[in-house]
């Protein structure tokens, strides 16, 4: 049975601009998943990361992700904005 990632990451990621737009959520968003972080929660590696961009950048707002995994099965990832600079993966699925 394949692991799902239920709970949020420990630690929302922190973007590096100081001005972040929707454009650079989404950006860091896709680098994030693609990094060993998160494939640590569920024993895998992600690659070919493509996420929307949030609606707005306040708190609440949420967007998604589409990630493939190391063993060819795409996964869906739901995130919310936590605040100006911050956001934070809420689940993570395999898809079919």
């Amino acid at each position: 049975m394949k692991k799902t990632l239920l709970a949020a990451l420990a630690g929302a990621a922190l973007l590096v601009s100081c001005s972040a737009d929707t454009a650079d959520f989404q950006k860091s968003a896709e680098k994030f998943i693609e990094s060993d972080a998160v494939g640590k929660q569920v024993g895998t590696t992600f690659t070919n990361a493509q996420c929307t961009k949030p609606a707005k950048i306040e708190a609440g707002a949420t967007f998604t992700c589409i990630a493939k995994s190391a063993d060819d099965m795409f996964w869906t990832f739901d995130l919310i904005v936590k605040d100006k600079s911050n956001f934070e993966i809420v689940s993570g699925i395999p898809k079919g």
